[in-house]
């Protein structure tokens, strides 16, 4: 937790589950920007709106059990940042790049803001050109363009997971690529069963799985799609900036509800460089009874590509 006298310091003004706003009378934070609040800076808030020049309202990403109004509130002076690099090949981690597989913490090293522009328009590919997968149903009857982005439609326990999976494994052994999977609102049952799955098809060492499971607050959920999303794009521009021709796979499976706004703006970050490009998002929409009589209830499964 930032301190001493140059830290920009408020306090929070009111707290409604994951929502807290913070009065800073100084200097009002950026949009965006990290915040810590509670005891020794445990609860991370993202600054989401200012309200009027002394107020900001965030989303916390972790409990707000013990906060209250008028705890002390420090802006960071940065956004939220996620690690990045080769060294997380064969981790687990969570939506701040923490490790949660037990091995040694991420500490040092390159890290990326979470929010990042999208692909310049002068450096977009142009070029039409069909993703292979492998799989010869799809690469005959539903090709996939590289760049482009496919859903897939379906109930529960019809092999929409058994998809991605093979998708990773045929990319993964035919372009000697990196996966990476994101779980998000994941029971931590499905998440130990992909690790397990990962490891005894030899793929965890060229792996980084990113959850935000099911048991962690909603802004935890949120944002741990962009988490993943940063690591892709780390491996896409540095294979451009290589000019190496590598393939890498990232999947992203989602069970999160009423997220239409949030996966558009992950979608505009999906675009391919010339050399290099997140070239599929597998977006699996589950829906069952009960999803079908409330739509508004449909979960999401989706997935990324990078080539």
């Amino acid at each position: 937790m930032p301190s001493g006298e140059g830290a920009n310091r408020g306090q929070v003004l009111a707290v409604r589950g994951s929502v807290v706003d913070g009065y800073f009378p100084d200097l009002l934070p950026r949009i965006n920007n990290e915040l810590r609040a509670g005891t020794d800076g445990q609860v991370i808030i993202e600054v989401a709106n200012h309200l009027d020049p002394q107020v900001v309202r965030g989303v916390a990403l972790t409990p707000t059990r013990g906060l209250a109004r008028g705890s002390d509130m420090v802006d960071t002076g940065h956004p939220l940042l996620a690690p990045v690099g080769d060294r997380l090949l064969g981790r687990v981690v969570d939506v701040f790049g923490q490790a949660i597989d037990g091995k040694q913490e991420l500490t040092g090293g390159q890290w990326r803001p979470l929010r990042r522009p999208p692909v310049p328009l002068a450096e977009q590919g142009t070029t039409a050109e069909v993703f292979l997968t492998g799989i010869k149903a799809m690469d005959l009857l539903a090709p996939i363009e590289r760049g482009g982005k496919v859903g897939l439609f379906g109930g529960a326990g019809v092999g929409k997971t058994v998809l991605i999976t093979e998708l990773i494994r045929n990319v993964v052994g035919r372009h000697r690529g990196v996966t990476i999977f994101c779980g998000i609102g994941e029971r931590s049952r499905e998440a130990e069963e992909m690790y397990r799955e990962v490891q005894d098809a030899g793929l965890l060492d060229n792996t980084v799985l990113v959850f935000g499971q099911m048991n962690e607050p909603p802004g935890s959920r949120f944002r741990v799609g962009h988490t993943a999303l940063t690591i892709a794009e780390y491996f896409r521009d540095a294979e451009s900036m290589a000019a190496e021709n590598a393939s890498r796979l990232a999947s992203m499976q989602a069970a999160e509800q009423n997220n239409q706004d949030h996966l558009g703006v992950l979608g505009q970050r999906y675009h391919r460089r010339r050399q290099q490009a997140i070239t599929e998002e597998l977006q699996d929409i589950v829906s069952g009874f009960e999803t079908l009589a409330k739509p508004d209830r449909l979960a999401r499964k989706q997935g990324w590509v990078t080539t």
